[in-house]
């Protein structure tokens, strides 16, 4: 990718900035749940680029996919935005004291990502966002190439709360395969793809984690606990 390259605005929706907090208590707070360290561990992991015969390097785990289930879909929103803010530089963005830093921390950025010979740093951002909010979006979504490595985040299903005028378009989205066709499409991308879908259905053998393993999709689908704070997850043990 060039130093002119940008984020997918077509593909993904960026993270919110939280209405009711500082962008860095809500990190905070939302690291401070069960799953937080585990799925950074998960996106992190095989994202590191090696060498390829004949190429550039490639990541060693290109794709993979994994489920985050809970009850409440607002928490679960919450939690996967809060995720988004910290992996994708924006928390360390804003700490930055002034314009001319968070330009100086951009062009930095920019800078590391054209050595492509580089071994990629844990503290090195992403791209983050939302996927298929919209009939467009999704189809933006079959054919979307990483310009760093990324993670996308989707609910298994649409809000039943929205409905009428209110609710995007979303006649043509299928998630199952918005999945497989961004999966089949591994195997050039020079940046590793992570996609955390979200869940608030109920459990059981018909429940989101078997539907999607029966999705053509690689390697395994690796399950969440829904997130919990330190302090309920000691009371439950």
């Amino acid at each position: 990718m060039s130093l002119l390259s940008r984020y997918d605005a077509q593909a993904l929706r960026p993270p919110d900035a939280p209405a009711d907090r500082p962008m860095t208590q809500a990190v905070q707070d939302a690291s401070a749940f069960e799953p937080w360290q585990p799925i950074l561990d998960w996106c992190l992991e095989g994202a590191s680029r090696g060498p390829a015969p004949g190429g550039p390097p490639r990541p060693a785990r290109p794709f993979a996919i994994a489920l985050l289930h809970a009850a409440d879909r607002a928490a679960l929103s919450a939690f996967a935005n809060a995720l988004c803010l910290h992996l994708d530089g924006s928390v360390t963005l804003a700490e930055r004291p002034g314009a001319a830093a968070r330009l100086a921390y951009r062009l930095q950025v920019k800078l590391q990502e054209a050595c492509w010979w580089r071994a990629r740093q844990r503290d090195d951002p992403w791209d983050c966002g939302w996927a298929a909010q919209t009939t467009a979006s999704a189809a933006r979504l079959h054919s979307f190439e990483p310009r760093r490595s990324t993670l996308v985040v989707m609910f298994d299903a649409p809000d039943a709360k929205e409905s009428g005028a209110q609710a995007p378009d979303r006649s043509g989205i299928e998630p199952g395969a918005s999945l497989a066709q961004l999966a089949a499409r591994r195997g050039g991308w020079r940046h590793a793809v992570r996609v955390l879908v979200l869940s608030d259905a109920p459990t059981g053998p018909a429940g989101p984690l078997e539907r999607l393993r029966e999705l053509p999709l690689p390697g395994p689908i690796t399950p969440f606990a829904a997130p919990a704070s330190p302090a309920s997850a000691q009371a439950s043990g």
